[in-house]
């Protein structure tokens, strides 16, 4: 089950780029920081790391981007979760929605 969330403000183009393409070590990226609120984060608006694993184009304008990736372990959950998005570089507002583990 997945609740969205608000991204109330999410990384630069710059960032976003330079995160994706640039690998910290075997699989995993740099991590980018969204600023959110929403129903999985009780305690109000927080920052969290996010490494992006998938990043596409949504309307072909550059500037409307979906992603998937993961919530990097230290985060006001403190869990490891997979979570999947969309934003605007242009505003930097959005949605992303974290995926629960079935287990």
């Amino acid at each position: 089950m997945t609740r969205m969330n608000s991204i109330l403000n999410a990384p630069s183009k710059w960032d976003l780029a330079v995160a994706f393409f640039s690998k910290v070590e075997k699989g995993c990226h740099r991590t980018v920081t969204f600023t959110v609120y929403g129903p999985d984060f009780p305690g109000g608006t927080c920052d969290i790391e996010v490494g992006i694993n998938s990043l596409k184009w949504e309307d072909g304008s550059g500037e409307s981007w979906l992603f998937e990736g993961f919530i990097k372990k230290n985060n006001p959950i403190n869990l490891d979760l997979k979570v999947k998005g969309w934003f605007r570089t242009s505003d930097r507002k959005g949605w992303i929605d974290i995926l629960k583990n079935p287990n």
